[in-house]
Parts: structure tokens; sequence; C-alpha cells
């Protein structure tokens, strides 16, 4: 995997940190079961409150069908949950590192049933995204930036998928020491010309970015 326009000493302490998180999770190493199994709730209890499926019905308001992406997905029982309320209306596609994770947990199936599928499950990085962009309505990053070792950048990627009126919402949370804080990324952000195109919309840790028509 290439990442693009990054120093080389960057691009290695990526692909390094890349590697070693992969090997972690095929592991199971210090991964929660429960982090691969978030559902919907979940992500608007992260996200400050905000339900993404605002922003869905907002796009289909205009459009015939949502474009979604969902990254760092996990077992992407947000994203099934999103087919099975809008069908057809919405083609959701979910970014993980590890394939593994797509499977649907046996004891989630028992208790709330079988989820549908996922039109697209893609395994690859944040950092690197270049074939994506300009193709989402709507773009949900949740407990996944406090995993990512240079988060000004991967918040910047994940704005360039957006495509004209789409909306990126990212849950800024961390707890890990040294990590950048939600103010922080901002303030790195703005100092991108791609930060200087998009109306930001911040609240607590959740930031959010929408792309004008």
């Amino acid at each position: 995997m290439a990442f693009r326009e990054l120093p080389k000493r960057t691009q290695r302490e990526i692909e390094e940190h890349v590697a070693e998180r992969r090997n972690s999770e095929l592991r199971g190493g210090g991964y929660v079961e429960t982090c691969l199994t978030r559902g919907l709730e979940a992500y608007q209890t992260a996200l400050a409150g905000r339900d993404p499926r605002l922003d869905v019905d907002e796009v289909l308001s205009r459009k015939l069908q949502a474009r979604i992406l969902i990254i760092g997905c996990g077992r992407a029982i947000a994203g099934r949950q999103l087919k099975k309320q809008y069908g057809n209306r919405v083609h959701v596609h979910g970014l993980s590192l590890t394939e593994y994770e797509q499977t649907q947990p046996p004891e989630y199936a028992e208790k709330h049933g079988e989820l549908p599928k996922l039109d697209r499950y893609m395994v690859g990085h944040v950092h690197d995204m270049e074939q994506l962009h300009g193709k989402y309505d709507v773009v949900l990053m949740v407990h996944t930036l406090k995993h990512v070792i240079h988060p000004d950048l991967a918040v910047r990627e994940v704005l360039n998928t957006l495509a004209p009126g789409g909306v990126a919402h990212i849950d800024a949370t961390t707890s890990k020491p040294g990590t950048m804080t939600a103010g922080q990324i901002k303030d790195r952000l703005a100092m991108y010309t791609i930060g200087q195109r998009f109306e930001p919309d911040h609240e607590r840790n959740r930031l959010t970015y929408r792309r004008p028509l």
C-alpha cells in the first residue's frame, strides 16, 4: 500500500503503525469485542448525540440514493443497521484494517436477528483512500481516530472522500497520552487548504465537516 504525498519518514511511521495494529487485531490483543459490534445507538452517543440517520434522511430528500462510508467499521453492525432500515436507498461501504472483522457475531444474531451485509467491505487504511475521493454523501468515523498515528492527516483524507453536499462526522475522543485533542486537530486542519473549503460544525469531541454543494 503506497501512502500519498507524505514525507518518507511519515510514510514509514504509518506503515509500521498499520502493520502493528493489524497484527494486534489478528491476535486479538487488547481489541475488545464490544468495539467491533457497536451499532447506531453507540455511534450517536460517541457523536455527542448526533444521529447519523438525520444526515441520511437529508441526502435522500434530494437524491434517490445515499452513499455512506463507515471508517473503522469493525463488524459493521452500524452499517448493517442502515442497510436494514433504508434498503436499496442506501449504498453502504465499510473500511477496516482486517478482513476477519466483517463476520457478524453469532451471539449478536441470536439476540437481534440477522442483518444484511454491506454493499462493499474494504480492507485498507484511512491514510490511503485516494480511490474513494469525492464519492460519499455521509462519512462516519467513530472510535477510530484515537488509533491513528497522524490524526490530522487522517481527517484531511476523510474530508477528501466527501461528495458535494456530503457530511463527515468524526469522533475525536482519545484516552492515549500524547494524542492530539479535538481542538488541536481543528487548529491543524485550519492550516491546510482543504480545511478552509469545508464548513465546520464542532461540538465537544465531535468533528463535523460539510462539503458545500
